[in-house]
């Protein structure tokens, strides 16, 4: 049986920014909200299943709508997680007292840790100050762990305008104490197979390795110990590849049901690897194979070909299609 101990709700989609890397495409014009009794509901049925360790709240931007990341937040202060927490860009930061105000409240309800996105995506549209006043206050309120995440096109030490611009934001930053600073590189999936894909250099020779799930999924595909759920009710491990939907089936059943075998998408990853997919894309109707980055990328382009083939395996829909 799969023991779920961690879940990410994403409340909503909707965002105040439209990064070039987002994953969900998420974006000022989408308007998907979830609903507060099903996300109670939801923490309360995996709670039951007696795993249940942590809660990451995101989106989208949850800071969007803030009486519901309260209430998310204070439920799953009912439930005594370990760990509750929140990742945000910041925009609500608008000085440091709107930003203790707000956080505040939220470490009274319960929240335990907070991620700030920092880079060049993202400050694109949030300013550098309202992330600084966000992440000041953050680090006197005592939370277990203030966090800034920034990702980096090709690699982290790989120089280009935006990683210069997203090392310049950090060092904005860097003299703020009890906050730790992680730096990821961005896969080529969502929005930034659109506009990042010619940014990278794409490999002649087809990638062919297994998948190596994001550090996020603790026991991989086969045995996952975390899920997200959109505010659509899509059940995801990666990003647009989706178990069930919490509003079709009971959530319980989703997770202790789950076979990877029964997956025509995971366990074809799983067995074969990420470009095992092509094959089953060919079936589908694939004329031409092109370049990759790495085997994320393969695995994104060939189930945002197969998505109209496997709607409810690969879901939410927003993962491949949309501005």
């Amino acid at each position: 049986m799969t023991r779920i101990r961690n879940v990410d709700l994403l409340l909503t989609f909707k965002c105040t920014s439209e990064c070039r890397h987002c994953a969900y495409r998420g974006g000022p014009t989408r308007t998907e909200m979830m609903d507060s009794e099903r996300a109670k509901q939801w923490l309360q049925e995996l709670a039951d299943l007696g795993y249940l360790e942590t809660l990451t709240v995101h989106g989208g931007e949850p800071f969007i709508n803030f009486r519901l990341l309260r209430e998310v937040v204070a439920y799953a202060r009912i439930l005594e997680l370990a760990q509750i927490g929140v990742i945000t860009n910041g925009f609500w930061a608008k000085d440091t007292d709107e930003a203790d105000k707000k956080l505040g409240l939220l470490k009274k309800e319960g929240l335990t840790q907070i991620t700030f996105s920092l880079d060049a995506f993202h400050q694109e549209f949030i300013s550098l100050e309202k992330v600084r006043n966000g992440v000041i206050s953050a680090s006197s309120m005592g939370f277990d762990n203030v966090w800034v995440d920034s990702y980096f096109i090709g690699g982290i030490e790989t120089e280009n305008p935006h990683n210069n611009a997203t090392r310049k934001a950090i060092d904005y930053l860097g003299d703020i104490d009890d906050v730790e600073f992680s730096p990821y590189v961005v896969d080529l999936e969502g929005r930034a197979v659109d506009f990042l894909t010619e940014q990278v250099e794409l490999k002649e020779v087809l990638p062919s390795g297994r998948c190596v799930p994001p550090f996020w999924i603790p026991g991989g595909l086969q045995s996952p110990a975390t899920i997200e759920i959109d505010s659509e009710g899509n059940v995801t491990l990666c990003p647009g590849l989706c178990i069930g939907n919490a509003t079709e089936a009971k959530l319980t059943d989703i997770v202790t049901e789950y076979d990877y075998r029964n997956h025509p998408i995971i366990s074809r990853i799983e067995e074969s690897g990420p470009a095992s997919l092509i094959e089953l894309a060919r079936h589908h109707g694939l004329a031409q194979i092109e370049k990759y980055l790495n085997e994320c990328h393969v695995c994104y382009e060939m189930r945002r070909f197969l998505q109209p083939f496997y709607p409810e395996f690969l879901a939410p829909l927003g993962c491949y299609q949309g501005k």
